[in-house]
């Protein structure tokens, strides 16, 4: 089945309201099973990892702040991440780049 969505991450909460999927024995439930069943699985491949437990809501974070740090728009993450306001987006999931403060100061410099 292929998705009707553009966004790279979906609202969980929305998903499991509107979708039903599949399940492993072959029912179809609505997706709102499928949220523990993912949780559990990213916590079971994170102990196996020796990683540190995350959240889903982490590998949204990283691809924002990642994507960000690529250049690419804010508008452009905005529509892949699904974020509605834009201003929550840079707040919550941007991290400032490596060295930006130093660049800030550079350029603050050669322009006084």
């Amino acid at each position: 089945m292929q998705s009707t969505t553009c966004f790279v991450f979906v609202d969980l909460e929305q998903l499991a309201r509107t979708q039903t999927r599949m399940m492993l024995d072959g029912t179809m439930k609505p997706a709102r099973y499928l949220i523990p069943f993912l949780c559990e699985s990213l916590h079971e491949i994170q102990d196996r990892a020796g990683v540190a437990r995350g959240r889903m809501h982490d590998f949204q974070a990283t691809f924002c702040s990642r994507l960000a740090s690529a250049h690419i728009p804010l508008h452009e993450l905005q529509r892949l991440s699904g974020h509605g306001d834009i201003a929550t987006l840079a707040k919550f999931y941007l991290a400032p780049q490596e060295g930006a403060a130093d660049r800030v100061r550079a350029a603050l410099a050669s322009v006084a």
